[in-house]
C-alpha cells in the first residue's frame, strides 16, 4: 500500500476548501489510489508506467506523483482543481 502525502500548504488549503461532496469523493478516490496507483490513474505523458499521473472526477481533478522505489512507495499530491 501506498503512502499519501501533500506538504504543500496550497494543496492543503483547496482540500480544506472544499464542498462538504467534493471534499469526500477525493478522500474516497485516494483511498483506492493508494492501493493501486496505475489502476486508478492516467499518465500525463502518455506512458503507462509515467510517475505523473492525473484523475478527473465528478468534482475536483488531482495530479499526483507516484514514487515506486521499493521500499518507498508514496503518492504525492501535486495539485487539487475544484471543478464546480
Amino acid at each position: 500500500m501506498y503512502k499519501l502525502r501533500h506538504y504543500d500548504e496550497t494543496v492543503t488549503a483547496i482540500w480544506d476548501s472544499l464542498p462538504a461532496d467534493a471534499s469526500e469523493e477525493l478522500t474516497l478516490a485516494l483511498a483506492d489510489i493508494c492501493e493501486n496507483p496505475y489502476r486508478h490513474t492516467r499518465p500525463i505523458n502518455g506512458q503507462d508506467n509515467d510517475v505523473e499521473r492525473t484523475l478527473a472526477l465528478q468534482h475536483t481533478a488531482i495530479t499526483l506523483l507516484i514514487i515506486d522505489a521499493s521500499p518507498i512507495q508514496r503518492v504525492y499530491i501535486r495539485n487539487i482543481e475544484h471543478l464546480d
